[in-house]
């Protein structure tokens, strides 16, 4: 579908979807990695790992996009919660977690100049440069 989508837009020069295991393989170059609704799935080391390796494939300026449905700060809304307690039942060592988490985490791997966009419905993306 992306690549079907991507080609009707004329964007086939662009962009590109590359699949694999985040966990094992490395991330190819790319100016801009996407990590879409994925961090919650992984624990701490891995999520760490993960966060590593997109800094490792980015340039100077590349950036890393990554759309969660995050906890917010306060821990009383329900949406991330919920998300967060299914991926508790249902993963090893999954949850979810604040933007301010994700920022952290971020830093600590070398990223910086943050922001955050709002999305459809409980979702929002924190946007980080290399």
């Amino acid at each position: 579908m992306f690549e079907v989508y991507v080609a009707e837009h004329g964007l086939s020069d662009r962009l590109r979807f590359v699949s694999g295991d985040v966990l094992a393989d490395p991330v190819p170059p790319a100016d801009v990695v996407i990590l879409g609704a994925v961090l919650h799935i992984w624990g701490p080391d891995d999520q760490r790992l993960v966060l590593r390796k997109v800094h490792d494939a980015l340039p100077p300026g590349g950036a890393v996009i990554v759309r969660e449905q995050f906890i917010d700060d306060d821990r009383t809304a329900a949406p991330g919660l919920l998300m967060s307690l299914t991926m508790l039942l249902n993963t090893d060592a999954g949850r979810n977690f604040t933007v301010a988490e994700c920022q952290q985490w971020l830093r600590e791997e070398g990223f910086r100049d943050f922001s955050v966009a709002p999305l459809d419905g409980p979702n929002s993306a924190v946007i980080a440069l290399k």
